[in-house]
């Protein structure tokens, strides 16, 4: 490998790692709000979280710029190609992330009913403490060629997904009883929002560790059924 080809490929791999360290960073930032319990976020939360999410979109263009780069100028053979490619899915996924973030503490905002926002925050912290462990998993198999911790997130999307259904059907129980309360209508409304993107924040999890598995082993485990054995 030529010592610019290495540097370039060196070089995104180092952005990654940086746009991951600001989303590991946002992730804190979410689940010692949601610990919290509160339902106003105060100036201070909300222009780190901007700035942060303005930061990741700039790396991922970014990174997509150099991952183009690289390639055009240097053909890389396949090992270095699918590392590339690897590291322009992961930033591609840690992007929505910070977006997912963003939009759920904005829905906390919109939240009018503090008593029922409590009686839920032991469950979306339950959710939110797998998701952010998936995400920190993720990005360790990928940094350090860790196929075992790629495939341990992958089979925890189930269990979020459980905790989604469960969260939604006491949801749906506690409104029934209120549907004609309108405040209450736009909390469980913010509710399920917020739930459904911290799902998604394990889904994106999940995303990650399959381009780590990928960038290390050539192998696409996207769509399978049947994942290899840990």
């Amino acid at each position: 490998m030529s010592i610019k080809k290495e540097m370039a490929i060196q070089s995104v791999s180092e952005d990654v790692e940086k746009a991951a360290e600001i989303t590991l960073s946002q992730l804190n930032l979410f689940m010692e709000f949601i610990l919290s319990g509160k339902i106003k976020l105060g100036e201070e939360i909300l222009q780190k979280a901007k700035e942060d999410e303005h930061k990741l979109d700039k790396y991922e263009v970014k990174i997509s710029d150099k991952v183009i780069n690289t390639i055009t100028l240097y053909h890389p053979m396949a090992s270095d190609l699918r590392k590339l490619m690897a590291c322009y899915r992961i930033s591609d996924n840690l992007e929505r992330i910070g977006d997912l973030i963003w939009d759920s503490l904005r829905y906390i905002e919109e939240i009018n009913s503090q008593e029922l926002y409590s009686r839920f925050t032991k469950l979306l912290t339950k959710m939110l403490t797998i998701s952010v462990e998936m995400v920190k998993r993720s990005i360790i198999a990928f940094n350090y060629s860790d196929k075992e911790s790629a495939l341990s997130v992958i089979n925890d999307e189930k269990s979020v997904d459980k905790l989604h259904r469960k969260l939604l059907e006491k949801l749906v129980k506690k409104t029934e009883l209120n549907e004609k309360a309108r405040q209450l209508l736009i909390t469980f409304l913010n509710l399920r929002n917020i739930v459904s993107n911290i799902e998604q924040i394990a889904d994106l999890a999940t995303n990650i560790a399959e381009a780590a598995i990928y960038s290390f082993e050539g192998v696409d485990i996207r769509h399978k059924k049947n994942l290899p054995e840990m």
